[in-house]
């Protein structure tokens, strides 16, 4: 690894790939301070919830029958404690978290795109209180009071994240 001002330059060794350099630009920090900043913990800090409750995307990263990684951009709500989403029976992201419950979970505030609130651990579903959960996200995130995208027979499942880990910027230490 190199680094040049604001640029991480990583070498990638793939034997057959065209493509061996791959650059990441990260503009006004320092690229080798990063690392070092985040911490590590098992609670969301109040910064971290406040965060959360504002209509931000998070990616859900889950594992497909293939072992695949898949990333999903997902509402979030918090319920207590846990970081709780919602989706439909059936779906992929539904189907790989049945398999396998263990997730990853980013939230990127888009303030500060540095500061990120990584989530890692296992889910636990629900159906109970489901509809009503996507009924509050969606007055979260589009301002309406029900959930305009039902289709009929769906059952909705909360996922709600247990995490094992939780990385975040320092700073945010509340």
């Amino acid at each position: 690894m190199t680094t040049r001002s604001s640029e991480v330059v990583l070498e990638v060794n793939v034997s057959g790939c065209a493509y061996s350099t791959v650059s990441i630009r990260i503009p006004h920090r320092d690229p080798c301070a990063i690392s070092q900043e985040l911490f590590v913990t098992t609670t969301l800090t109040a910064a971290a919830k406040a965060l959360i409750a504002r209509p931000v995307l998070a990616d859900i990263a889950t594992v497909d029958h293939l072992g695949n990684p898949t990333i999903t951009p997902v509402w979030i709500t918090l319920d207590g404690e846990d970081l709780i989403f919602n989706t439909s029976r059936g779906r992929a992201k539904h189907t790989n978290l049945t398999r396998n419950p263990h997730v990853a979970v980013s939230v990127l505030d888009p303030d500060d795109p540095f500061g990120p609130v990584v989530l890692r651990g296992v889910v636990e579903a629900t159906e109970e209180g489901a509809d009503a959960n996507i009924d509050a996200l969606a007055k979260k995130y589009m301002g309406v009071d029900s959930y305009p995208m039902r289709q009929p027979g769906e059952v909705r499942v909360i996922f709600r994240v247990k995490a094992d880990t939780i990385l975040m910027q320092p700073g945010d230490h509340a």
